[in-house]
C-alpha cells in the first residue's frame, strides 16, 4: 500500500517520529514546511502528524488538511501529535487539531509526547513554557511505547 507520513516540525520530535514511522511502514516522508505538498491522490494512505504549539498546530499543516479533507477521507488515515501536555489535554489538542470528521475515518491516532530542547528555545519560547507547564503535568518524552502501538494499529 503506497503510504506517505506528511509532518511538521519546531524543534524536532515530530521529525524523529514521523521518519521512524515512515521506515517501519516503507512509507514515503514529507516535511511540508520545506518541500512541496505531493499529489496525494497517489497515495493509498496518508498519515499527519504535528505538533502543538502554543495552542494549535502550525497553519501549513491546518491549510493541508482543509484543503484535501475530502482526499484525505478517501484514504486508510493516520493521524498524531507531539504535544508536552497530559493525555487529557492532549485530547481536547487532538479535536481542535484534526476535528471530528477526520478523527472518526482515522484508522490509528496517537498521542507521542515529545522533546523540547531548552538551548533550541528562544529566550520568549523559554518564558512561555515556563508559564504554561508551571502546574501542569507535561511529558517530557518521546513515547516509543505509543509509537510503536500507532503503527501496528496502522499496519491491521
Amino acid at each position: 500500500m503506497k503510504t506517505i507520513v506528511l509532518y511538521t516540525t519546531r524543534h524536532g520530535s515530530t521529525e524523529v517520529i514521523a521518519k521512524n514511522i515512515a521506515s517501519k511502514l516503507n512509507a514515503d516522508v514529507c516535511n511540508i514546511q520545506k518541500k512541496p505538498i505531493p499529489n496525494l491522490r497517489e497515495y493509498e494512505a496518508i498519515i499527519i502528524g504535528a505538533p502543538i504549539y502554543l495552542g494549535s498546530i502550525n497553519p501549513k499543516m491546518t491549510a493541508l488538511i482543509e484543503k484535501n479533507t475530502s482526499t484525505l477521507l478517501t484514504k486508510k488515515l493516520g493521524l498524531f501529535l507531539v504535544c508536552l501536555m497530559d493525555e487529557e489535554l492532549a485530547a481536547d489538542q487532538f479535536n481542535a487539531a484534526y476535528g471530528n470528521e477526520l478523527l472518526s475515518h482515522s484508522t490509528a491516532d496517537g498521542f507521542f509526547g515529545g522533546k523540547m530542547p531548552e538551548n533550541m528555545l528562544n529566550p520568549i519560547e523559554k518564558i512561555i513554557t515556563h508559564v504554561a507547564f508551571r502546574h501542569k503535568p507535561i511529558h517530557e518524552d518521546i513515547l516509543t511505547t505509543e509509537v510503536e502501538k500507532f503503527i501496528e494499529i496502522f499496519k491491521a
